[in-house]
């Protein structure tokens, strides 16, 4: 998606919005929610300004997580809005997680798993560690 890069968002993003608001509604009339995660990751961001046809690639990636366990409000965004400067010198959000810190923190506060055994054994799991975002109620 690199032309026309705001509609087409903004489309998918709605799309993505009304399926997520069916599958939640399901969820909390079977009285699940509470016991569901639901995370999406992008694989990279985009930089801030445009190349002519679209936005390269950035650092740093999207996450979006829902359920009925995760808090929500002011403690849902995690790390630190960059400053003017840095957006001018960097064109790109700068990265501040390892996206497998969040999905780690999931396995092991809601799953009750090790992550470490489960999901990143070896030394894919010692490159992060499972910080406490207090993510879960």
């Amino acid at each position: 998606m690199h032309s026309n890069y705001a509609t087409a968002s903004q489309t998918l993003m709605s799309q993505l919005g009304g399926v997520l608001r069916t599958f939640i509604d399901d969820l909390v009339a079977m009285g699940l929610w509470h016991d569901v995660v639901i995370t999406s990751l992008t694989d990279f961001g985009r930089q801030f300004a445009a190349n002519g046809t679209g936005l390269d690639h950035g650092d740093a990636h999207a996450t979006l997580t829902l359920g009925g366990r995760v808090r929500g409000g002011a403690n849902a965004v995690f790390g630190e809005m960059p400053s003017a400067s840095q957006i001018e010198t960097a064109n790109a959000w700068p990265a501040e997680l390892d996206s497998r810190a969040l999905l780690a923190t999931i396995i092991q506060q809601h799953l009750g798993l090790d992550p470490y055994v489960t999901a990143f054994p070896g030394e894919i799991g010692a490159q992060f560690s499972v910080p406490d975002f207090s993510l879960f109620t």
